[in-house]
């Protein structure tokens, strides 16, 4: 199984929409006249950051900062996904009904579940003989 590879948390620019608006909210003329209002949307994703201050030059600091952090988030919690879902592909629900064969070291028994065979010679299925199994 792969190890797990930990994304890349650079963002390019080209892949930002920024546009700046009229704020909302109290704040008199300011508010009114001034668009220190940002909104950030990450294109690929769709996610989208709004921050209403007074300064323009810090909330598109803020809003990308922010807009960074939630598509990390999200390319780290898909990445977890495919690999969670790798892990489960190989190694299955890990119950009794997913084995293969079964040792029996007291008896001298081997029994191979996919074919229903039995044999008694343990030593030589522990070399990797499974050919006897078949």
């Amino acid at each position: 199984m792969p190890l797990y590879q930990d994304v890349d948390s650079v963002l390019p620019l080209a892949e930002v929409e920024l546009t700046t608006q009229r704020g909302h909210g109290s704040g008199g003329q300011n508010q009114n006249k001034v668009e220190s209002a940002v909104r950030v949307v990450h294109k690929p994703t769709g996610i989208s950051v709004f921050i209403n201050g007074r300064d323009q030059y810090r909330n598109k600091q803020l809003a990308l900062e922010i807009l960074q952090a939630r598509v990390a988030t999200e390319k780290r919690q898909a990445a977890h996904e495919a690999q969670q879902l790798l892990k489960f592909e190989q190694l299955g629900f890990g119950s009794r009904s997913g084995k293969i064969r079964t040792y029996n070291f007291i008896n001298s028994i081997v029994t191979d579940h996919r074919t229903g065979q039995k044999t008694h010679r343990v030593a030589e299925i522990m070399k990797g003989r499974f050919e006897l199994l078949k």
